[in-house]
């Protein structure tokens, strides 16, 4: 295909388009950069989806219906759109990173870069994190989510709608129209319970691409007159608006929340299709609109980099309450345009106007070649363990702890045994275990600390434990995708911890949150909820089910043992004490002691009520973590936190004493 006759098969140039580009950027900076009135600016991209399904089949429609369509040709104009601004970017952040990121954000960085380069971003960052997790701030290509998605679906659509216009002409839309469907409903039915995959995954996002694909094969009336324009205009701008501005980090998206941004797009576009133009139209097509627009895609790859980078070597400047935090903000989206439009004038214009009709294998190579590029800088990064040489031994052996404690402390049981797949056994000793410690992540934070007091009484103990399942008998947790798995494990762990020769169970979790449902500003992870009723019922749901399954285990003549709430911190503790000795940054605050009492005010009544039930006793980690005034978070220059809330094994090795009252009745029974 020549280049007049690609020119041809384009629909004419929309500025109003351009403009709506402009609104979906905007969007995303504005709830990136934490600058005030679009707390739901993420919905831009959801725009930028139907625009992209729009633009591009109406692109594809014209060459299948002139006969000029070659799939070859669609894959080099999505090479020079998407590839040369993205290498470019890739190349530089990689730089940076190499300059600021300790080892291990640097590995994590170095797999995020091979998923780039294959075009899996959105798997990848599906299973490290939630795109709303504090912890995502660490990601400078998280926002390549999007680009995976987009990738992935034109990989498949051009040769779907091909083989649909030659064998299926009049089923072609009301196929597309019943993929869309389906893939809703996947987003709808995700939403509830998976939330991360539902936000990442290309089966519950193509509907927004395939709702402006419906968009370009004219399935809605053309409205000629004035007045029906001008309202369906301005329905379509009321519809982002209100999701703009009255969204969340809390809403459940995408799913039914993100119909207001993909229908508000298509009827602006559909209401822009037909002259004279709507005032919406007119709104959105005056210059500095459509400036941004034109380079929005640019912006769209600059400025997450740009916001981690400054987050990662600065943390206070951009901290809920810093000093001029939007003066900062606005800074960084400055830089944002200015770094766009430089990628947009010096690269992708470039590369997007060059001739077409007989670069293909040039490009395809140019395109291969990149890719490898990446991938080889990935595994380079990635098998070098982040290249800890950059930084001294210090700093090296300080990051390192952040990756948690290691199995060989905890030996897998064999199946035959009954416990769930999880479970371990504590201590070298001979003997049947009598003691069980069940819980989350944080009961794994202690497993090091159970295993000293196991190697020096000689007991050997079994540990059940699941990150983010909390040991309560029954429980549910709404929106989470482990929520079948944890209910199964618990009735696996309280039926084995029931039977003959268990004499004490020890429960351990981050009771704070379960009670509260909610995390803090800098801790990583989605909220929890115990009800339907969302996280206003969860202390008390908490209290119920904590209730019932220490009454059901005391019942049997165990020993229930519950191990109080550890004290959260506001940062990163490790992290904040590598960039003190990196870059003379000052330690954040410590946690006060009434801070704690008051995130965990529904916890320690709780806890003092069921201490009063036979055979239960409750042990209480802050009383060593804790003096008069504040939770320490560090001691004698060492991290007592691996992160936020799980403790390093420096912080383990001040709960020497609580492991020993663990005990106490154990060594009482050995001197008697």
């Amino acid at each position: 295909m020549d280049v007049q006759t690609e020119i041809e098969a384009r629909p004419p140039h929309r500025r109003d388009i351009d403009g709506l580009r402009a609104v979906a950027i905007l969007g995303v900076l504005f709830y990136h950069l934490g600058l005030p009135g679009l707390t739901g600016g993420y919905g831009g991209v959801d725009i930028f989806f139907v625009i992209s399904g729009f633009l591009i089949t109406g692109i594809l429609k014209a060459e299948l219906e002139g006969g000029s369509f070659s799939i070859a040709q669609f894959y080099v104009r999505r090479i020079r759109r998407i590839l040369p601004a993205l290498i470019v970017v890739a190349i530089a952040v990689t730089v940076v990173a190499t300059l600021l990121m300790f080892p291990d954000d640097f590995k994590n960085y170095g797999k995020s870069v091979l998923a780039v380069a294959t075009s899996t971003s959105n798997f990848h960052f599906m299973r490290q994190t939630g795109y709303f997790d504090g912890a995502a701030i660490e990601k400078p290509m998280l926002h390549t989510w999007s680009l995976g998605i987009e990738e992935q679906f034109y990989a498949v659509f051009p040769l779907l709608l091909a083989a649909l216009f030659r064998y299926g002409r009049k089923a072609l839309v009301m196929v597309l129209v019943l993929i869309a469907a389906t893939s809703l409903a996947v987003s709808v039915h995700d939403v509830e319970i998976r939330p991360a995959q539902a936000f990442f995954s290309t089966a519950g996002r193509i509907w927004e691409l395939l709702a402006g694909a419906v968009l370009a094969f004219g399935v809605l009336p053309t409205l000629t007159g004035r007045f029906a324009r001008e309202a369906e205009a301005s329905l379509g701008a009321a519809m982002v608006a209100f999701g703009y501005c009255t969204y969340s980090d809390a809403t459940a998206f995408p799913g039914l929340a993100a119909l207001p941004f993909c229908a508000g797009a298509a009827l602006i576009i559909h209401a822009g299709m037909t002259a004279p133009e709507t005032l919406v139209a007119r709104a959105l097509s005056v210059p500095p609109a459509v400036g941004i627009g034109l380079i929005s895609y640019s912006v769209y790859l600059w400025h997450w980099p740009l916001l981690v980078f400054v987050r990662y070597r600065f943390p206070d400047v951009l901290a809920r309450g810093a000093p001029n935090l939007h003066v900062t903000a606005g800074g960084l989206a400055a830089a944002s345009l200015a770094l766009g439009y430089l990628s947009w004038r010096f690269v992708e214009r470039p590369f997007r106007a060059q001739a077409s009709s007989s670069s293909r294998a040039p490009v395809f190579g140019t395109a291969t070649l990149a890719t490898c590029v990446l991938v080889a800088f990935a595994l380079a990064i990635i098998k070098s363990g982040g290249w800890p040489g950059r930084w001294p031994a210090d700093i090296v052996v300080l990051t390192a702890q952040a990756k948690g404690n290691q199995p060989p402390l905890c030996t897998p049981l064999p199946a035959a045994d009954g416990w769930p797949g999880d479970a371990c056994r504590i201590g070298a000793g001979s003997g049947p275990a009598t003691t069980v410690l069940w819980g989350d992540s944080h009961a794994g934070t202690l497993i090091p600390g159970f295993a000293n007091s196991s190697a020096k009484s000689g007991f050997s103990m079994i540990a059940a434990t699941y990150g983010g399942c909390p040991p309560l008998a029954g429980v549910t947790l709404y929106g989470r995708a482990r929520s079948v798995r944890c209910r199964a494990l618990n009735d696996r762990v309280i039926e084995k911890a029931s039977a003959p020769g268990i004499k004490r169970v020890i429960l351990a979790a981050r009771w704070g949150l379960y009670a509260e449902g909610v995390r803090g500003d800098n801790d990583g992870g989605q909220p929890t909820y115990l009800s339907p009723g969302g996280v206003s019922e969860n202390a008390r749901v908490l209290a119920a089910l904590l209730e019932d399954t220490v009454k059901r285990l005391a019942a049997n003549g165990r020993e229930v043992v519950i191990i109080g709430p550890v004290p959260e911190q506001t940062v990163n503790v490790m992290q904040a004490l590598a960039r003190h000795r990196a870059w003379k940054q000052p330690l954040p605050a410590e946690t006060t002691l009434a801070a704690f009492t008051a995130r965990q005010k529904h916890v320690l009544p709780l806890l003092e009520r069921l201490e009063g039930i036979a055979n239960v006793r409750v042990v209480y980690p802050h009383r060593w973590l804790c003096d008069t005034d504040v939770c320490r978070s560090s001691k004698n220059a060492l991290p007592l936190y691996r992160d936020t809330n799980h403790l390093s094994e420096w912080g383990l090795a001040d709960l020497d004493g609580m492991f020993s009252e663990i005990f106490a009745t154990d060594a009482a029974q050995q001197a008697w």
